[in-house]
């Protein structure tokens, strides 16, 4: 919406679902999906490198594998 992904205290997955679309992604999971739900918006005009140091300022972590994105929280 308006150029930016908008995280309206939406869960974690659903959230990953839209970065999945957008950037063209198979996202993973390493354990369980963590429960969290997010707040706020990144441009869409952002890389994904930027996308996901952001989501680690919360306490996640990803592993970019070509086109597959696994996230963890450990």
């Amino acid at each position: 919406m308006n150029g930016e992904f908008s995280f309206k205290a939406e869960n974690l997955e659903g959230n990953m679902n839209q970065l999945a679309r957008w950037y063209d992604l198979d996202i993973q999971y390493e354990h369980s999906i963590p429960n969290i739900r997010l707040g706020g918006s990144v441009s869409k005009q952002s890389s994904l490198k930027t996308v996901l140091k952001v989501l680690e300022l919360i306490g996640l972590h990803f592993k970019v594998e070509n086109r597959k994105v696994i996230v963890s929280d450990h």
